[in-house]
């Protein structure tokens, strides 16, 4: 392959310049030839000199991180973003005006960080925008020999709601036409800058201009998960396509792309690359995102097979296995670390004493997997030795954070069970919390260290790596004070179809309690399944704590990206459980509204689960959609 490259992330954590050096000595030992620095704008120059020392690099040190890169032998690439993913640079009161919303949160999705207020992304009918990027960009690159530049252009959601961008389309121009042209934009830039423009491809999945651009722009094909005959879509609707071959077909250049993440799981790895195999890829990029909590260091053994699986210098698994026991000093460790496909996201609900999902033999499997491996971890933490020991530890707390959340999801069923039951002493749950809060202490101590050792002096980037150790621990405060408060409750039980768990409707459930005069809303969040980790759907069961007093109905609706599918409901209360016994359309887009009186797998749809319909209205996320339900 011409490019196998090794992405770095600058953007979102700052790391001092002696340890990107030894990043750049590894990735040239492991086999890589390109060095990508993601940047967006984390590089001040003479326009921006207020940008915050500690989040960003002077233009000296830039040059210095670039001419080592070079230095060794490898081609150092730039990275921007001049649409979305811009939310650093609109915290800066200066350009504010480069905004969509000033208020993402009342206006937009609601989807980002409070600590980005107005959202992350700009507007591209601000002619000052461009006119800012276009020379941001210049400079920068002047810092880069290398003949290529990577524009980004990935996840662009709601733009386009601006009172000039609503001029824009009142005018005639779509949504689709804003997104071409930004492309077309970046194109004219990359070429007079002498550069070929590289850029991230999912966005063609909604906005399909892949007939319109230029076939010297090199697509970047992305997806983290396991990958099966063809890659799957992203976000709502999920659309399939097999794109590789549309490229081919059109004649693009492409690099298909995987993430490595801390706990060194190659599911992803080998799976991307056995569909690339299937095509002419002219590269692969290891992509490494979102260090601001974390570290590279548990990422090193699977950065490392990677270039030699690209270069053919790894064929098997037994060479994996060999990678891996270089890395960590233990050949018995190293075939435990790659054999076990630990999943690299745990996105199981953690709302232990308000929401319960029923457990099922695949998570059971994935948690007993999972804990034999931290038990294996645990053990060879006691005889590894220097860099070995630091990049096995960082795994140990990946991998050990991932068995914790699994504990948690799991022990919301105890919880339920004492619920429906009448139980009022949870002394026992209350002391497996206690366990899992010692743990989660052990991995913020662990987190301390690594973070004294290769980031001593760094601050971590708007204080997300304290953020995150606060937060394990407000799980446990959160979960026992949850438990306190329903202790007695009521329970009503939702059976909730999910086809695939990667959309992004959120429900509300309200409740109307006879003899009082408003409804109370019970839950408003996610409520994708746990399977959702694995890439599973199926039906599954949730258990939501309600007041334990008659009831005169319930209403759930759907709001977010994408529809809900419910097949059925109980409601436990006064010592009795009810079914359905009436429904009623209550706003919204609602479809086969009956099918929740049957106690069977037939269910209701309610939302909007057009993804290119919530781009061009972003507004359509904040509408409701949902049913009255009476029980029997």
């Amino acid at each position: 392959m011409k490019i196998i490259a090794y992405q770095i992330d600058l953007a979102r954590q700052k790391e001092r310049i002696d340890y990107l050096k030894t990043l750049v000595d590894k990735a040239e030992k492991w086999g890589y030839n390109t060095i990508i620095l993601y940047l967006e704008t984390c590089i001040r120059t003479a326009d921006t000199p207020f940008f915050n020392d500690d989040e960003t690099y002077s233009e000296d040190e830039a040059r210095e991180i670039v001419n080592y890169i070079e230095s060794r032998g490898l081609t150092a690439v730039p990275a921007f973003e001049n649409f979305y993913h811009i939310e650093k640079l609109l915290c800066y009161d200066e350009f504010a005006d480069f905004a969509e919303f000033p208020d993402e949160k009342a206006r937009g999705r609601g989807w980002t960080s409070p600590v980005y207020p107005r959202g992350a992304v700009g507007c591209v009918s601000n002619p000052a925008f461009n006119e800012f990027f276009d020379k941001y960009i210049t400079e920068v690159c002047s810092l880069f020999p290398s003949g290529y530049v990577h524009m980004g252009l990935d996840e662009i959601f709601e733009f386009g709601e601006c009172p000039r961008c609503k001029e824009r389309i009142k005018n005639g121009e779509t949504k689709k036409d804003f997104f071409l042209k930004q492309v077309l934009h970046n194109y004219e830039l990359a070429k007079k800058l002498g550069k070929r423009m590289m850029m991230w491809d999912d966005f063609l999945e909604y906005y399909d201009i892949s007939d319109a651009i230029p076939r010297d722009v090199i697509l970047c094909h992305w997806n983290y998960g396991y990958i099966g005959s063809e890659t799957k879509g992203h976000w709502t609707g999920r659309v399939r396509k097999d794109w590789l071959s549309v490229y081919d077909k059109l004649g693009f250049e492409y690099i298909c792309c995987v993430w490595g993440r801390q706990t060194s799981a190659v599911y992803n790895l080998e799976t991307m690359t056995n569909y690339a195999k299937k095509h002419e890829p002219s590269g692969m990029i290891m992509t490494e995102w979102e260090c601001s909590d974390s570290f590279y260091l548990g990422c090193y053994p699977v950065d490392a097979y990677a270039a030699a699986l690209w270069g053919e210098k790894a064929a098997s698994e037994k060479d994996g296995i060999r990678i891996y026991a270089d890395i960590l000093g233990d050949k018995s460790i190293a075939e435990t670390v790659f054999k076990t496909p630990i999943v690299n996201d745990c996105l199981y609900s953690l709302d232990v004493g308000k929401r319960a999902e029923d457990g099922n033999l695949v998570k059971l499997i994935a948690m007993r997997q999972t804990e034999e491996a931290v038990n294996k971890l645990r053990e060879a933490l006691k005889g590894a030795k220097g860099e070995s020991k630091d990049v096995l530890l960082d795994i140990y707390d990946s991998v050990l954070e991932r068995l914790l959340k699994m504990r948690l999801h799991a022990l919301s069923c105890e919880v339920f069970d004492g619920y429906e039951t009448g139980k009022t002493d949870f002394s026992e749950v209350f002391s497996k919390l206690d366990e899992i809060e010692k743990e989660f202490k052990e991995i913020n101590s662990n987190a301390e260290y690594l973070w004294k050792k290769y980031r001593d002096g760094i601050k971590s980037s708007k204080n997300q790596f304290e953020r995150t150790k606060e937060g394990r621990l407000d799980l446990i405060r959160a979960a026992k004070k949850q438990i306190i408060e329903n202790t007695g409750c009521g329970v009503l039980f939702i059976d909730m179809v999910t086809p695939d768990g990667f959309s992004c409707p959120k429900i509300r459930v309200r409740v109307k309690y006879a003899g009082e005069a408003e409804e109370t809303l019970e839950y408003d969040g996610a409520i994708k399944p746990g399977l959702v980790s694995l890439d599973a759907g199926g039906c599954h069961t949730y258990r939501i704590a309600v007041k334990n007093k008659a009831v005169d109905y319930v209403t759930i609706t759907c709001h977010g990206e994408g529809s809900l599918f419910t097949s059925s409901l109980r409601l436990l209360t006064l010592g009795e459980k009810s079914s359905v016994s009436r429904v009623e359309k209550l706003c919204g887009r609602v479809k086969d509204e009956n099918a929740l009186l049957l106690p069977d797998v037939t269910f209701c749809e309610y939302g909007y689960p057009d993804g290119t319909e919530h781009l061009n209205d972003v507004s359509l996320a904040r509408k409701e959609s949902g049913v009255k339900i009476f029980f029997a």
